[in-house]
């Protein structure tokens, strides 16, 4: 009985020590698009494991400022024992602990300062993602091209620094289409060999429609089995983009726009009332336009489309209307079809108020003098003829000759 607790004992620990995570598997996971959801469904006993859900919180708290993950990196790494850690691995901690603890900048002076660590190459390209993506600073986009380059070469089937790079060479003043272009060829050769091939290639579609490389994108799109709404929303634009509006419309129909940032979802229901519009269908190009002002109230292309639509509609305060959304839009020195626009519609503003105000004023005081006249003239003739003549100064003889 001894004998057969003890081998079962055997066996399990042998069971975890097998597939128990490594290093690599946990710098492969950081690199992945759902990182912490992935590391945290990893999670065994293994002190790696631990390491890797420490650091899963605190990317997290620096990509979300959510206090709950501050508080459980700092919990986590209260547990581990460093060491027995790794030197790469401390170095990754310590990376990650001065940006949360102290700065960004320091962390990432620490990380070019320390010695090779692709545990801290992850986390640094995760921090100067963010630093890029908010600050579009030239320098930490730079170091973010640099980094994804080389975990690239080292991790070639990982989400991130494919995502790092096509953001950089697509939406960055120094990107460099060509070099776009040679990575999307590596990425199109893999043809799902990769787990993340899937959230690499939407990646991927990101990254041409800024580009507006739009059939080349519509092609990868097409290679997709499961898009998220904002892929959608991507071939939606490059279909509007290259005239197949039905398409867009349909594509844009089956996205959640609602759940996209709102200059996206503002752009898609833009779209949809251009497409409305240009179908004769004024109610719904109204109420699509009005949907991406309230997601985007600075969405100039809307404001002005629904300008000209009240402008040549019969609805009530049509003109009123018009003239709100022209101004709103201040495209009025810009663009000279607003402005030839807004000047009608004040042309037509004075003459309204000139048939509807200034005119009924003027007649009804006419009206009230020619009234108060008649009466003046009235009340004196009726005084007159009350009056005997000559009552006072008139020639009845001198009574005093």
């Amino acid at each position: 009985m001894k004998y057969k607790i003890v081998l079962t004992l055997v066996l399990l620990m042998s069971f975890v020590y097998i597939f128990a995570m490594d290093v690599n598997e946990g710098i492969i996971l950081l690199l992945s698009k759902d990182y912490a959801q992935k590391i945290f469904f990893a999670q065994d006993d293994s002190e790696i494991s631990k390491v890797f859900s420490c650091i899963a919180y605190g990317v997290r708290y620096m990509e979300n400022l959510a206090w709950i993950d501050k508080d459980r990196f700092y919990d986590s790494l209260k547990e581990l024992k460093r060491e027995e850690l790794p030197e790469e691995i401390i170095i990754g901690l310590d990376v990650l602990e001065t940006a949360i603890s102290t700065s960004t900048v320091g962390a990432l002076a620490l990380f070019e300062e320390s010695a090779e660590s692709s545990v801290a190459a992850a986390i640094a390209l995760r921090l100067y993602k963010i630093d890029w993506t908010e600050t579009r600073d030239p320098n930490a986009g730079k170091a973010m091209l640099r980094i994804a380059e080389t975990l690239q070469k080292k991790y070639p089937e990982a989400y991130l620094p494919y995502e790092a790079i096509f953001l950089f060479h697509s939406s960055s003043v120094f990107g460099d289409k060509s070099e776009f272009l040679r990575y999307r060829d590596i990425v199109l050769g893999m043809i799902d060999e990769s787990d993340e091939f899937s959230a690499i290639l939407q990646a991927l579609i990101k990254g041409e429609y800024y580009l507006g490389l739009y059939e080349e994108l519509l092609e990868d799109y097409r290679k997709l089995t499961d898009p998220g709404d904002e892929t959608k929303f991507y071939a939606a634009m490059a279909e509007f983009e290259t005239g197949s509006q039905g398409t867009a419309e349909i594509l844009l129909k089956d996205t959640n726009l609602s759940s996209l940032p709102s200059k996206m979802a503002s752009k898609g229901f833009e779209v949809l009332g251009k497409i409305a519009e240009n179908e004769g269908n004024t109610d719904s190009a109204i109420y699509y336009f009005k949907r991406a002002i309230k997601f985007n109230g600075k969405n100039r292309d809307a404001l002005v489309h629904l300008g000209f639509l009240y402008m040549n509609s019969d609805l009530e305060e049509h003109d009123t209307l018009a003239r709100y959304y022209f101004e709103m839009s201040g495209m009025e020195d810009y663009d000279p079809e607003v402005a030839e626009a807004l000047n009608v519609l004040r042309k037509r503003l004075v003459l309204r108020i000139i048939f509807y105000q200034v005119l009924p004023l003027i007649a009804a005081v006419v009206l009230g003098l020619i009234l108060v006249e008649y009466i003046y003239n009235k009340e004196k003739e009726k005084n007159r003829k009350k009056k005997p003549y000559g009552s006072r100064g008139g020639f009845h003889g001198d009574k005093g000759s």
